[in-house]
């Protein structure tokens, strides 16, 4: 079974020195393999070698390595690192003082490039975290990491191979090696908003791996940083917790520290470093909280950075980029009987009971009235408009990834000499589109007709035609009957 050597400060030597380490793992066999293709005897001058690198994330209780390949790291590999290997064409690994050499390798640090070193060519690790530099001369080497993907907060170390490498009694021309980087992942996410009118909360958690740090490296800094957009008021942090562990408290394990538009979570005191590094291949998560306070053009994008072990915050890992959406309702009220436009109607909008369901014409009101920047009422104006300044449409989650979401809305209230409607009437179903925000495109109509009016006297023609009539028949009346009482007399 091979062991392994770790950490920066140990060197392994089997007669001599082949490996320095420096966040990396190389194993030394005490009993050799069946499988190891092993020389002895003299180094083969003439001979050629390889080295393997299997690029690892560290992991809690990964079993490492060996250094002849026989065993694997069973570790996450990682892809798209990139690696430059130089050769020490000053050291002569075929004469002893060659070997000597290597001693102040180890004594001091290693740079890249290294002093002495040539260039041999650089390559990138594949979807399994390895690759392999082959057709190597006998002599020294050094591999740095020269670049790295997203997500990154620790490279490894320079470190220094011989080909070939002393293992076990003998020699290895086909080396493998293990090193390894800390690697955070920094994910975004929007909620749902309680209420869907503009001036409503929104929340945006943020989920932060914490890494895990080869030995003799260790946590000394984290933050979680949030720029938020302008139309976004009163920022602050809802929340921070261990996912699946406690809840943290600002002022104890973290700060709040709010400068204009960015928010920043920071874990610079030992107790919240401690928190962490107890949890190391956890998450730790931080739910910011804004308020949307301008519509805009109706899309509000956020993403978040995280930084670990970086106090000059030069070097973050970008989050996803996560979107909430808005919209607005321009209603225009008009008499029924000519299309004018009516001042003085008041409504209410209500949120569908299925808002995502076509036609939107159909949505049936749930819910009580919906407030918009404080207003729960809205009146339209001399020109017959009514502006809903804000309603949510969606947002980049799954179950709410649309571009336009379905409302009610109520007259309660028609305009003077015009009859309010009432029951089913009263509502009207409307479709409010992302980023659809200009006051003046009509989104639905209401048409209002008059009131009735009581029948008033008739005080026209006919009228006095009928009162002339009873006039006549009144005198001809009066005459007949003078005629017959003089009559009578005679």
């Amino acid at each position: 079974m091979a062991t392994m050597i770790r950490g920066a400060g140990f060197l392994p030597r089997v007669g001599a020195v082949c490996v320095l380490v420096g966040g990396v793992s190389l194993g030394v066999g005490v009993g050799a393999q069946a499988d190891t293709d092993l020389d002895f005897g003299n180094i083969d001058g003439d001979g050629q070698g390889s080295i393997t690198v299997h690029k690892m994330v560290p992991a809690v209780d990964v079993e490492p390595g060996s250094i002849d390949g026989s065993e694997v790291a069973n570790g996450e590999g990682l892809a798209d690192v990139e690696f430059t290997i130089y050769h020490l064409a000053g050291i002569d690994l075929g004469e002893p003082a060659g070997w000597d050499d290597l001693d102040g390798y180890v004594d001091d640090d290693l740079v890249c490039p290294p002093i002495g070193g040539t260039e041999h060519g650089s390559d990138v690790t594949d979807g399994d975290g390895q690759v392999v530099f082959d057709g190597l001369d006998v002599g020294a080497y050094v591999l740095c990491e020269t670049d790295a993907p997203e997500g990154v907060v620790e490279s490894s170390e320079p470190f220094l191979v011989t080909i070939p490498a002393p293992y076990e009694t003998g020699w290895l021309y086909d080396v493998h090696a293990y090193p390894k980087n800390s690697v955070t992942d920094v994910v975004k996410e929007v909620e749902l908003p309680a209420d869907p009118g503009l001036g409503a909360e929104i929340l945006w958690p943020v989920t932060m791996d914490i890494p895990t740090f080869d030995e003799g490296k260790a946590l000394t800094d984290f933050a979680i940083r949030d720029t938020f957009d302008s139309r976004l008021g009163n920022l602050g942090v809802e929340s921070v917790e261990i996912v699946g562990g406690d809840s943290l408290d600002e002022g104890t394990h973290y700060t709040v520290d709010v400068d204009g538009q960015t928010v920043t979570v920071e874990f610079v005191d030992s107790a919240g470093l401690d928190a962490l590094s107890g949890a190391v291949g956890g998450q730790v998560k931080v739910v910011f909280t804004t308020e949307i306070e301008e519509l805009g053009d109706g899309t509000v994008t956020n993403d978040a950075t995280g930084f670990v072990n970086d106090p000059e915050r030069e070097d973050g890992v970008k989050s996803n980029e996560v979107e909430t959406r808005w919209g607005d309702v321009v209603i225009y009220k008009h008499d029924a009987e000519d299309s004018s436009p009516l001042q003085g109607a008041i409504f209410e909008v209500y949120e569908a009971q299925a808002p995502y369901d076509e036609p939107c014409e159909n949505a049936e009101p749930t819910g009580d009235a919906i407030s918009v920047s404080g207003d729960d009422q809205f009146v339209s104006d001399g020109s017959g408009l009514a502006h809903i300044e804000g309603l949510f449409v969606g947002d980049s989650n799954e179950d709410t990834d649309y571009e336009y979401r379905c409302y009610v809305i109520k007259e309660v209230q028609a305009p003077a000499g015009f009859v309010t409607p009432t029951g089913d009437e009263a509502f009207t179903g409307v479709k409010v589109l992302a980023g659809q925000t200009v006051e003046d495109t009509t989104d639905v109509e209401v048409a209002n007709v008059q009131r009735d009016v009581p029948e008033l006297p008739l005080t026209g023609a006919s009228g006095q035609l009928i009162l002339i009539i009873g006039g006549v028949v009144l005198i001809t009346s009066g005459v007949v009957i003078h005629m017959v009482r003089r009559r009578n007399d005679a």
